[in-house]
This record gives structure tokens, sequence and C-alpha cells, in this order.
């Protein structure tokens, strides 16, 4: 069957989700595009999301066959895609952008392994990048 989680089961027309005015102010924006510099200092163990099935997915960077390039990675969330492994390139992945609100002096944060990466304060467009 075609059946999708987006489409009625009985009439089998793509569902559509209204939001009044009001609930503008409780709806995050899409997050912003990786920096240029991110696929660079992905390495094993960070936690990224992966382009799939019409959706972005948790995964967990499990290796890095060619630096900045290309990537294996496994599911973050094994009861959500329980046995997703796969290589993947670079446009396939995104940093696991956190969404801060709108009130904080940076909107958009993530999460990487590797500590000598730039982190970028100036904007509250500009994502905020911190390093465990």
């Amino acid at each position: 069957s075609d059946f999708h989680s987006d489409t009625d089961f009985l009439s089998g027309k793509r569902l559509t989700e209204w939001l009044c005015p009001h609930d503008s102010d409780h709806v995050r924006p899409e997050p912003p595009e990786p920096p240029d510099w991110f696929y660079i200092f992905l390495q094993a163990g960070d936690l990224v999301e992966l382009q799939f099935a019409d959706g972005w997915w948790p995964v967990t960077v499990s290796d890095v066959p060619v630096a900045g390039v290309s990537f294996e990675v496994k599911s973050s969330k094994p009861e959500i895609f329980p046995g997703l492994s796969c290589t993947v390139t670079a446009p396939s992945l995104r940093p696991a952008w956190q969404w801060q609100g709108p009130d904080r002096d940076v909107c958009w944060k993530f999460l990487l392994k590797n500590g000598s990466a730039p982190c970028n304060l100036l904007h509250p467009s500009t994502p905020l990048v911190l390093f465990t």
C-alpha cells in the first residue's frame, strides 16, 4: 500500500494543518543552513540529522571515511528507525539544531565533539556552536 503518515487513510488526500494567527508565536521557524565549515568538523559520536523519507531524522556519526565528504551514520533513536545504518554524503546531513526560542540572543545551537571550531554569537540568526 502507498499510505503515508501525511495522507488521510480514507480519502487518500494529503492532510493539511492550519495555524491560527496567534499560533505562529508557538511554532519555531525552519533552522538555518549549516555553516560552511560544519562538515569538516564532524567526527564519530557527533549527533546530526539525516534527510530520509521526507524528513530529518536523528542519527549519530559512527565513522568518517573521507573527512568532510562521506559519513557513516546510525540511528540515534533505534525505537524509531531500528537498524538504520548507512554511508551518506554531506548534503544528506545537517546539524542536530536545538531551538532556543525567539527571546534568546541566539535562536539556534548545535553541539559537536570537536572543540577547535569557531563559535559565533553575533546575531540571533547566526548559529551558536557548543562543543562537548
